[in-house]
């Protein structure tokens, strides 16, 4: 497979270098500075005035483009001949989605590659156990369901939004968490309304169940699946829960023997079991054990994220990542995450793209080196390629020229998702306080109203980035303070 590499002048060179040395594979410089400010009809204008470029292009059976080209590259597909996707949002993706395309990977002409890549992997190596609510359960993984819990904590007039919101982040099972001192109709009610939310998607909905009549009154409220213990499991499959699948979580492998054959005792086929995932470094590593050791039961298993996600003090993408390396190993079918803390927050998404990654690694039988990655948020996998500075001149230290019309105060309102600018004058006059979600229309917004000197335009311009950067990861932002400090560089 030939393909082309779709690129602008300021990544020209740095595209160069990543694909030397990659057989069958052609750089096409567009005239454009940088290709994610374009559009695809800006591209197709091009292509159709400069014959060169677009047969340079024809020389490919696919060709790619940045994955930040807004719009349908499927009207460039038409101009050259060759199916045209769109590739990864950044170019260190791009060795990765070469090699993604010649071994039968499909991209989108619209979506940007780190989104179809990061799709959930089909049921088509391993055998599958059973269905809960539509979604296939393995016997033994990968891939791997991905499950993740609404907290208890959360009121329950957020129930439906927080499901539909880790349906979107890319959960298979929804669980309703519950508290043990809570009447059953409460679960009942929440189980109801993360149903209502989830109607039409192929997204399962399950509860927690601390007693058998909280486990029946979920059931009968529409939950497909059940978290108990294995005394609990079966004494609610006998009393009228049995249509629904079980998840059995105890430390003993034969007390987990025991819950499977009890329960198929009273009809229920459709089991889980869960030896639990022990806190590291409390037990960690017995736990993995006793997976190795459940996994004789011949019934799915559940790999629970959530202990060790929230108190490993470690940013949760790279905890889910060796977690989820863990759960394939042992075959695990089910993967638990919960977002209980906002250390926590987004671990659905995370543990996601760990699984992906993951099962993409165990169907090579390598190790994830050299796949596409979206967990390296602060570190990539090798060092990016470096633009000589010698010749240019040193600027040290300036102090700042402070403006006598006034000063700005940037701030981020993170919970509502926004970025906040506000401007004070120095001589007398209302504060301008202006919100938006993106740093560079805000500071455009200001300067243009105000009309700022220069070199006061740049402070806001970098103060900005850095609290967009900050609310983007949920970092803490502070005006004139760094947002990433590395552990290297304190």
């Amino acid at each position: 497979m030939r393909i082309v590499v779709i690129t602008g002048r300021a990544a020209a060179d740095h595209v160069r270098r990543l694909v030397e040395g990659i057989p069958d594979v052609r750089v096409v410089e567009m005239p454009i500075a940088v290709m994610g400010l374009a559009t695809v009809e800006a591209l197709a204008r091009i292509l159709r005035e400069r014959r060169d470029l677009a047969e340079a292009a024809r020389w490919g059976d696919v060709a790619v483009i940045p994955g930040m080209v807004r719009g349908d590259a499927r009207v460039l597909s038409e101009i050259l001949g060759i199916p045209v996707y769109k590739g990864t949002r950044l170019s260190g993706g791009i060795p990765f989605i070469i090699d993604y395309l010649r071994r039968g990977g499909r991209l989108d002409p619209v979506r940007p590659a780190d989104e179809v890549v990061g799709s959930e992997p089909r049921l088509e190596s391993a055998r599958e156990a059973f269905r809960v609510a539509g979604v296939p359960v393995p016997e033994r993984g990968p891939p791997v369901v991905l499950a993740s819990e609404v907290p208890p904590e959360t009121p329950r007039s957020l129930v439906a939004e927080e499901a539909r919101r880790l349906a979107r982040q890319g959960a298979q099972v929804v669980v309703v968490g519950a508290l043990p001192s809570w009447d059953p109709g409460e679960l009942a009610a929440r189980v109801s309304e993360a149903a209502r939310a989830l109607e039409g998607l192929r997204v399962a909905v399950a509860a927690e169940a601390p007693t058998p009549r909280h486990a029946r009154e979920a059931v009968q409220a529409g939950a497909a699946a059940v978290f108990s213990t294995p005394s609990v499991a079966v004494e609610a499959a006998s009393g009228g829960a049995g249509d629904a699948a079980f998840v059995v979580g105890d430390r003993s492998v034969e007390a987990l023997r025991r819950a499977v054959e009890s329960l198929r005792e009273v009809g229920v086929e459709r089991v889980i079991v869960d030896p639990v995932v022990d806190l590291p470094p409390l037990g960690l590593a017995r736990s993995i054990s006793r997976y190795v050791d459940a996994s004789r039961l011949g019934v799915p298993m559940l790999f629970s994220a959530a202990n060790a996600a929230n108190e490993v003090e470690a940013d949760t993408h790279g905890v889910h990542a060796l977690l989820a390396l863990l759960a394939v190993e042992v075959g695990a079918s089910v993967y638990l995450a919960v977002e209980d803390s906002w250390k926590n927050r987004w671990s659905t998404s995370e543990a996601r793209e760990a699984l992906r990654l993951a099962w993409e690694a165990w169907r090579r039988g390598s190790s994830e080196r050299g796949l596409f990655s979206r967990l390296l948020v602060v570190k990539e996998a090798s060092k990016p390629p470096s633009s000589p500075s010698r010749g240019a001149r040193e600027v040290g230290f300036i102090p700042p020229r402070l403006d006598p019309r006034g000063y700005v105060l940037v701030k981020v309102d993170y919970d509502e998702g926004y970025l906040l600018v506000e401007w004070r004058p120095l001589k007398g006059g209302e504060p301008l306080r202006l919100r938006g979600r993106h740093a560079l229309s805000l500071a455009r917004a200001l300067v243009r109203e105000v009309g700022m000197d220069a070199e006061h335009a740049a402070y806001l311009g970098y103060e900005l980035a850095k609290a967009e950067i900050a609310l983007r990861t949920g970092k803490g932002y502070t005006q004139d303070e760094p947002v990433i400090l590395p552990v290297w560089e304190r």
